[in-house]
């Protein structure tokens, strides 16, 4: 049994997303979580406990928060609803964050899936979205942010972003092998040069490495030089390649980041067209109790 978080604001953006959701997990059985996050009575002035994208009216008390799950669950089942899916709500005043971190260690839940909307200028920088509050948030789990209305298409196509000056791990690869051998996709490992220079020898091995665990899984090497922004640089290329799905690993103090002073997952994030994948860096002291046991086997 699959368990899959997706926080709402119960705009058509996260309809949007919940749709997606469905689909890409259409034949499994799963355990959707519904998080709604508002403000209570007594804090709302403090608008870091809901979502900042938010679209509802009354939106600030706990009875609307509920109502509006039930409400919300009941649009998403609809026709296309498997009896192998149940949902669970979640009405919570707290910090949408923090709860989505509790139910993660409560359920080990495999994703969270998310909308997001596009941002630019002053907004992009003073601002920015819940989906990105998240993916910055959330050390334990990946997070899979659905662009504004996205129409589901599956991952037959999926790139993977790297450096290659970081080694990773079989366990931080595992979310896009999961959507790989589940779709039959390949796998287009896109490396952002700065010119024409070739692989380092770490880079060499760091490649080899990843396409060891993709095993079978079909594999290709793309390199793309560098445009205005690496951000840029990968919208231009997954949409020559007709990617269906963007993977970054989330890290701190990535060479492209340095290279480019570009903070390169949040831009994209942003920006994408197509879904965006974010696995965090995976660590023994944020992974959960069952990853941690899954990553002891192969020591």
């Amino acid at each position: 049994m699959k368990h899959i978080i997706l926080p709402t604001d119960f705009s058509k953006n996260a309809m949007n997303a919940f749709r997606y959701a469905q689909k890409l997990f259409e034949k499994d059985p799963c355990t959707f979580h519904v998080v709604n996050c508002y403000v209570s009575l007594e804090s709302h002035k403090s608008i870091y406990a809901t979502a900042l994208d938010w679209d509802a009216p009354d939106t600030n008390n706990r009875l609307s928060s509920e109502q509006g799950l039930l409400q919300f669950v009941a649009k998403v089942k609809g026709a296309t609803h498997k009896p192998w899916h149940s949902f669970k709500t979640v009405s919570s005043a707290r910090m949408l964050t923090n709860e989505i971190k509790d139910l993660i260690q409560e359920t080990d839940a495999e994703l969270v899936i998310m909308g997001t909307k596009g941002a630019s200028g002053l907004k992009e920088i003073f601002m920015g979205t819940t989906t990105v509050q998240v993916i910055k948030s959330i050390k334990s789990c990946p997070v899979l942010a659905i662009p504004e209305n996205f129409n589901f298409k599956e991952p037959l196509e999926i790139a993977f972003a790297t450096d290659l000056y970081r080694f990773y791990s079989q366990s931080e690869l595992q979310p896009i092998m999961d959507f790989a051998n589940t779709f039959k996709s390949t796998v287009r490992i896109v490396n952002v040069t700065a010119g024409t220079e070739s692989l380092t020898d770490i880079q060499k091995f760091n490649l080899y490495t990843i396409q060891k665990h993709f095993g079978a899984i079909p594999n290709y090497l793309h390199s793309a030089s560098l445009t205005n922004s690496i951000s840029k640089t990968l919208e231009l290329l997954t949409e020559e390649l007709d990617v269906h799905l963007l993977a970054l690993l989330n890290y701190p103090h990535s060479y492209l980041e340095k290279a480019s002073r570009e903070p390169v997952v949040k831009k994209t994030a942003f920006h994408t067209r197509i879904p965006l994948l974010v696995i965090p860096e995976m660590s023994m002291a944020t992974t959960s109790k069952r990853k941690r046991e899954d990553i002891l086997a192969t020591v």
